[in-house]
């Protein structure tokens, strides 16, 4: 694919780069897609969530159209701006050319790193939209949540209790007094987000769309968990290396290295799969809940 391309409106000429105009014209269509799905969507929460992701994505596309029009004049109002910058300080023109040279290279030497920097913070907020969501539709389940995590803190004492009282003569009736008093050991429990997704998995999945496999969604979940916790890290995978296969393309998580696409544009596939993942757990999860209080 060539690199650059010239265009003329109002009898004037500009350069665009190939790469990032690609990535306007899947952004515009993507956008368009969402946008054609809120007008048809009916459940208000999976509504809400097309809402949020196509602000994230909209935010990406104004980065990728600020950026792609800078770059078709090649930056000539760098120099400018860095002028003005220094001069309101009073700082010599040799210094705002510094800053002109340093912007000018980020730019253009480390195009690879800036655009992995934006890509990534884009998964991250799309992410964050997918979390937000599923914490929502959990808040009217949350005190269950909270006392299933109670008790399985609990049988985990209990187990370190029989263990370690195994040897006394009244151990039986030491653990029942210490029993009835469970709620003093068992501290009140902090709901993560995987928690969360796990309850809501295990409530749904006899219920749960066949024409999806509830293993491999949950893999794909906890893939984009381990990609958004290296945030943590300079976005540096710190565990094992993690492959995922989507549609035949692959996304690899390495260790001690930032994620990488085969294409960039293959964390496409990912987030498809997410949204997909997303309606399901709604409309399932619903539909459940609908049918338990009629009962």
């Amino acid at each position: 694919m060539e690199k650059r391309f010239k265009f003329e409106y109002n009898k004037e000429k500009y350069i665009y780069d190939c790469y990032y105009f690609e990535w306007i014209k899947k952004l515009f269509a993507y956008i368009s897609v969402i946008n054609d799905a809120i007008e048809t969507e009916e459940d208000e929460d999976f509504k809400n969530f097309l809402k949020n992701i196509r602000s994230t994505f909209a935010k990406f596309l104004y980065y990728m159209t600020k950026e792609e029009m800078a770059q078709s004049n090649e930056n000539k109002l760098l120099i400018p701006l860095s002028i003005a910058v220094f001069q309101k300080e009073n700082y010599s023109e040799i210094k705002s050319a510094c800053l002109s040279r340093y912007i000018g290279s980020l730019s253009s030497n480390h195009f690879n790193e800036l655009f992995t920097s934006f890509l990534y913070d884009f998964f991250i907020n799309f992410w964050s939209d997918f979390e937000n969501t599923i914490t929502l539709l959990c808040t009217a389940i949350d005190e269950k949540i909270r006392n299933e995590l109670k008790e399985s803190n609990w049988k985990k004492i209990e187990k370190i209790l029989k263990e370690s009282l195994n040897d006394f003569e009244n151990s039986e009736q030491i653990l029942l007094e210490i029993s009835k008093n469970k709620e003093k050991f068992t501290k009140k429990q902090f709901v993560s987000f995987s928690d969360k997704i796990n309850y809501i998995f295990k409530t749904i999945k006899l219920d749960y769309d066949k024409n999806r496999n509830i293993k491999n969604d949950k893999k794909v979940l906890d893939f984009g968990s381990k990609m958004r916790n290296t945030i943590h890290n300079n976005g540096k995978n710190k565990g094992k290396n993690i492959e995922l296969k989507i549609k035949a393309k692959k996304i690899i998580l390495e260790q001690n290295k930032e994620p990488y696409y085969e294409n960039f544009k293959d964390i496409f596939y990912l987030i498809d799969e997410i949204i997909d993942i997303c309606a399901t757990i709604i409309k399932t999860f619903k539909k459940q809940r609908k049918s338990t209080k009629t009962k």
